[in-house]
């Protein structure tokens, strides 16, 4: 009966050392499963850390008020546009003389574009770029070879939702012929 009991009592001590290994060979193969996905995680983090980091850069380059993505789309498509003489040193002009056009507004990257029409013909086209809040243009002169010594340049400011307002300035050889320009869809 000893033999059976210290028979028993060794079964009973060695076989759950044998299960003790198989687990514990089993807890280490999950700890590196672990360790691999934790790894895996942080990873993750550090390139979503990054992509933050990129976009906070983008973000802070962009203009204040605005993204450069917004502006072109509220800017973008036509605008009737009503300019009006404040000011003039050249003849055949006054004072108070007033003209009516339709200026359609677009973005090539970074340049902004605009054609002037009058009876749908185009008339004039300006070529700018957004300055701190403002588009600042300048005619195309070489569409019109009989004007090389004309230069135009036109500032606007977006004052609503859907009004520009700004100043376009003719300066010729030997006079010049401010306008103060209203834009509203």
């Amino acid at each position: 009966m000893k033999k059976g009991i210290i028979c028993c009592l060794y079964i009973l001590t060695f076989l759950p050392s044998c299960n003790l290994q198989e687990r514990t060979s089993k807890l280490e193969q999950k700890e590196k499963e672990l360790e691999a996905k934790e790894q895996q995680l942080q990873q993750r983090e550090l390139a979503i850390q990054q992509k933050e980091q990129a976009q906070n850069v983008l973000k802070d380059s962009l203009p204040s008020d605005d993204s450069l993505y917004l502006v072109q789309n509220n800017l973008s498509g036509d605008w009737n546009t009503r300019m009006r003489c404040t000011a003039t040193t050249c003849m055949g002009s006054a004072i108070g003389d007033e003209k009516n056009e339709k200026w359609n507004i677009s973005f090539n990257n970074d340049k902004v574009l605009v054609q002037a029409t009058v009876a749908n013909k185009i008339t004039r086209v300006y070529v700018g770029k957004i300055v701190n809040d403002r588009i600042e243009l300048a005619d195309n002169i070489g569409n019109n070879p009989s004007e090389t010594n004309t230069k135009i340049k036109v500032v606007l400011t977006k004052r609503g939702e859907n009004t520009l307002e700004g100043e376009r300035e003719i300066v010729k050889q030997d006079c010049s012929i401010l306008y103060t320009l209203q834009l509203t869809r």
